[in-house]
């Protein structure tokens, strides 16, 4: 109901690629709205996950006294920390601490008339350590603007549908 992503399942026909390509573009676009009890909307933590991990992330309100608040409202969404993994013991496998740091922030309005996304933008940073040596950096950028509607015939989603099976 908050917009928590809980399971995502794909056709087994959908190719390893396309399936990590998808889980990483819906946990960067998941929005978490916070509890009813939580006290209001300008500022929550949730806790959230994505093909790294499990993380904490924390949302902010950024148009508190803008002219279109009344139509749109627009919430930050920062990744503030990785929460460690539990390391399972295995005869074939290494386990070495892998440690995620977040920086960056996406940044999503939503269009209160007509009940969608109008737009999601930002760059979200990662750091990654294995036993304290960095391997790797990556960046990821994201623009998303909502445009229009229109529904596909049968023919045309059919070809889609072909496409992204193989």
């Amino acid at each position: 109901m908050q917009g928590k992503v809980l399971n995502v399942r794909f056709d087994p026909a959908t190719n390893r690629l396309s399936q990590s390509f998808a889980r990483a573009l819906i946990g960067l676009t998941q929005f978490v709205f916070p509890n009813e009890g939580s006290g209001g909307l300008n500022q929550w933590e949730a806790q959230e996950e994505d093909p790294n991990g499990q993380y904490v992330a924390r949302y902010r309100r950024v148009n508190h006294r803008s002219v279109n608040a009344r139509t749109s409202i627009t919430f930050q969404k920062t990744i503030t920390r990785y929460l460690p993994t539990a390391m399972k013991p295995s005869a074939t496998e290494f386990n070495l601490e892998t440690t995620i740091t977040p920086a960056g922030s996406l940044t999503a309005t939503f269009d209160q008339n007509n009940g969608r996304v109008s737009a999601l933008n930002g760059t979200e940073f990662q750091t990654i350590e294995i036993a304290g040596k960095t391997i790797a950096h990556t960046q990821s950028a994201l623009a998303l603007t909502y445009v229009g509607q229109k529904v596909l015939d049968s023919a045309k989603l059919a070809d889609c549908a072909r496409q992204i099976l193989n």
